[in-house]
């Protein structure tokens, strides 16, 4: 298709989205199955259309075409949001497009919530319901059941936010992520050529990762003073704590030429008036 033809097609479609939510018997649901085929196609580019404001102070430079999020925060004006899509599109991948078109008969905002965060067992049981022959409301019904099954053996087996386990599987978490990153980065990294691996955006990488591995390292010495576990102690407490030190005295910057010359002329200072 050459683009006359994709700048039509962009403008027609683009009528017939603003008049479907200007229209009060269409509803949302219908609009974004509109929207969807509209992203897909990418004709979203094909128009003229203001810069988001949250893009705007990220973006300094000149943009060839519209992004789709500029394109959603144009059309917040005539009624739908960029949340709004974002949430039908990820209920669409998870259960498929028969819930979301269920949706449109009346799924409550509280149940779509919940169902974005349901386990696979949940997901397939939901899936299962999809496909039956039974009434939408019917459909309904028995999804709520489900969600709310689900929602309460969840709230059983995990802890409350506010505990000091909860607090702690946080950590680790972070940490893992934070650990697996570091990974990939050195595995992609181990793959360039030397003289790019000797630039500017690779030493702050290597310096990320210290001050990330000196920070753990204080956090297990201050803990292993408290002994909360016979697995760190006094004796644990010592090694970390000569661990760190010797982290933080070779992981310094060596001293610059400038910072040189200052200790070399004072040091001479010195002996002349000695």
């Amino acid at each position: 298709m050459d683009r006359k033809k994709r700048i039509r097609l962009a403008f027609e479609m683009h009528g017939r989205i603003r008049e479907a939510l200007a229209q009060m018997r269409t509803t949302k649901v219908e609009v974004y199955f509109l929207l969807r085929e509209f992203k897909r196609a990418k004709l979203f580019r094909c128009l003229d259309v203001p810069i988001a404001p949250s893009h705007s102070k990220q973006i300094c430079a000149g943009r060839r075409f519209p992004t789709w999020e500029d394109y959603l925060a144009d059309l917040g004006k005539c009624g739908i949001s960029f949340s709004y899509f974002a949430e039908l599109e990820r209920l669409e991948r998870r259960f498929g497009e028969a819930f979301v078109r269920l949706c449109a008969v009346g799924v409550p905002v509280r149940l779509r919530r919940i169902l974005l965060r349901a386990g696979r067992r949940a997901v397939e049981e939901v899936k299962d319901i999809l496909r039956s022959r039974d009434t939408d409301a019917d459909k309904i019904e028995q999804i709520y059941r489900v969600a709310e099954a689900w929602e309460s053996a969840w709230e059983m087996s995990y802890p409350r936010w506010d505990t000091p386990r909860a607090r702690a599987l946080r950590y680790y978490r972070r940490t893992k992520r934070l650990q697996e990153m570091f990974s990939k980065l050195v595995d992609e990294t181990a793959k360039l050529p030397d003289e790019y691996r000797r630039g500017r955006a690779y030493a702050w990488m290597v310096h990320a990762w210290k001050e990330f591995f000196a920070a753990h390292l204080d956090v297990g010495r201050r803990l292993a003073r408290l002994e909360l576990s016979p697995l760190l102690n006094g004796h644990h407490a010592d090694l970390l704590a000569r661990m760190y030190e010797t982290w933080d005295r070779h992981g310094r910057k060596p001293p610059s030429v400038a910072q040189r010359m200052d200790e070399l002329s004072k040091r001479r200072d010195d002996e002349q008036a000695a």
